[in-house]
């Protein structure tokens, strides 16, 4: 071997890639990519994130609906009436377990110039220098970038999902399916509990005195009528969606531009930006649009999503935690992975709702 060879232990090994996940975690700075596209949703839902603790693997909300409770105005010898109150619910919420694997070949490391041996073959064992560790980092620096990277982008598709396949994590189509009436959330079924229901428009429509502006006015006030914390302040929307409000806005000859007289430039686009409803900023949300081509659905590129984000959360027991498992003895490998809980959920469905246009 090359005297500038170096040897690790696997034991040093795991080590420096412990360190060089920290080196990582702390720098946040990753190679420019050319194809990570934006994801708007997965930015806002990480930031509600909490932790709470998963017994059995689920955690338990309790809820409660209006007091059956009623005055009365009595008068000398009438009997009081009491009323026995209802407890409330409790809604079950599964924390899915996902796991994401990285294996490290030892034969690349080896091409590198780093070669794993056990050891128990030397009389001791080797001590790793500064600029050695640093080097190891910096190979392992990219493997990390790239492997946190594709995890936030099955995040970010997992959750606008509904929850069915190998990985179950209930999505934005789970918690707030475009019929209202089916299944349940929580474990509460909604056709029996309406006080449950998210709420849900038709169609919209768009052409000339479409049904757009009365139907997501309805929809908004019926939305924030029962809600306890806050109300819809935020609203994730499919591309077809933004597109409809747009023409909504042409067709009704609604008022969007302010007088052009004196101005030296007129940009006939209605961006993206600019599109507010109620106050509520519309948020392009391309990974409807990329889920809408690779399930064959184009009605997702038509919805958006108008949430009250004091009403949802990303509940974990742990955040992409690093752990390594034993490695088989005759692979020459080391494994390394990431492990987290988690749950979408929401502690009032009927404060949000889900709009679409024909």
């Amino acid at each position: 071997m090359a005297t500038s060879d170096s040897y690790l232990t696997p034991q040093q090994l795991s080590s420096v890639v412990y360190g060089a996940h920290e080196y990582w975690v702390n720098r946040k700075k990753s190679p420019h990519r050319q194809d990570k596209s934006n994801r708007p949703f997965g930015k806002w839902i990480t930031g509600k994130r909490k932790t709470r603790p998963f017994i059995g693997g689920r955690f338990h909300y309790n809820t409660q609906s209006e007091g059956e409770g009623d005055l009365q105005e009595a008068y000398g010898r009438e009997r009081l009436t009491f009323t026995e109150e209802f407890g409330g619910d409790e809604m079950v919420y599964d924390g899915v377990k996902v796991w994401n694997g990285l294996e490290i070949l030892h034969d690349e490391l080896r091409d590198l110039g780093h070669i794993v041996k056990n050891a128990s073959s030397w009389t001791r064992v080797p001590k790793l220098s500064d600029a050695v560790k640093e080097e190891l980092v910096n190979i392992l620096q990219e493997k990390f970038d790239r492997r946190e990277d594709r995890i936030n982008q099955l995040y970010d598709s997992y959750l606008h999902r509904n929850g069915t396949g190998t990985v179950s994590i209930a999505g934005l189509d789970s918690l707030f399916p475009l019929v209202n009436t089916a299944g349940s959330i929580g474990g509460v079924s909604r056709l029996a509990n309406p006080e449950y229901r998210h709420v849900v428009t038709g169609a919209l429509t768009v052409a000339s005195g479409g049904t757009l502006r009365a139907g997501l006015d309805d929809a908004l006030r019926q939305a924030n009528q029962y809600a306890v914390t806050g109300q819809v302040d935020v609203a994730f929307c499919g591309s077809a969606f933004l597109n409809g409000v747009k023409a909504y806005v042409e067709a009704n000859n609604l008022n969007i531009n302010s007088n052009v007289g004196g101005i030296g430039m007129i940009d006939p686009s209605i961006p993206d930006s600019a599109l507010k409803w109620n106050g509520i900023s519309l948020v392009w949300d391309p990974t409807l649009d990329i889920l809408g081509t690779q399930l064959g659905d184009a009605s997702l590129a038509k919805r958006a999503y108008f949430l009250n984000s004091s009403t949802i959360e990303l509940a974990t027991d742990m955040w992409m935690d690093f752990s390594r498992p034993n490695d088989e003895f005759d692979l020459m490998v080391s494994r390394f992975g990431w492990m987290s809980r988690m749950a979408m959920w929401t502690t009032q469905p009927n404060a949000n709702m889900v709009a679409r246009v024909a």
